[in-house]
């Protein structure tokens, strides 16, 4: 019987991940890129051309409505064009994973806030 920290390590399609993680495989990301459906606001606001209230309206949305799965889903969210979408498509990726949404998914610490 797998423990939960080797499921908490497998992706939606069930594949392990690598035993070694590397600097940006912690919570939030896989393989590298940030997962849009389970990044907190703060993580999300970090990546280029995101502002604190669209790292918000994406987890806003994801938290009403469930993951986004696949770039189409997360077209869903306002302002995700496709110029939008073309700037973070390296960066990120959607394991389709539900996450309980927790309200610390929210906040974006003022330390963290772009200038």
């Amino acid at each position: 019987m797998a423990g939960k920290s080797e499921a908490n390590r497998r992706s939606a399609k069930g594949a392990a991940a690598p035993a070694s993680l590397g600097p940006l495989d912690r919570p939030g990301y896989v393989a590298g890129k940030l997962d849009l459906d389970v990044a907190t606001a703060a993580q999300i606001e970090s990546l280029p051309g995101i502002g604190p209230a669209m790292a918000k309206r994406i987890v806003a949305d994801r938290m009403q409505r469930g993951p986004f799965v696949t770039r189409d889903g997360f077209r869903r969210v306002r302002g995700t064009g496709p110029t939008f979408l073309a700037k973070i498509d390296s960066l990120v990726t959607f394991s389709g994973i539900v996450k309980h949404p927790e309200a610390s998914d929210t906040i974006i610490p003022k330390s963290k806030r772009k200038r």
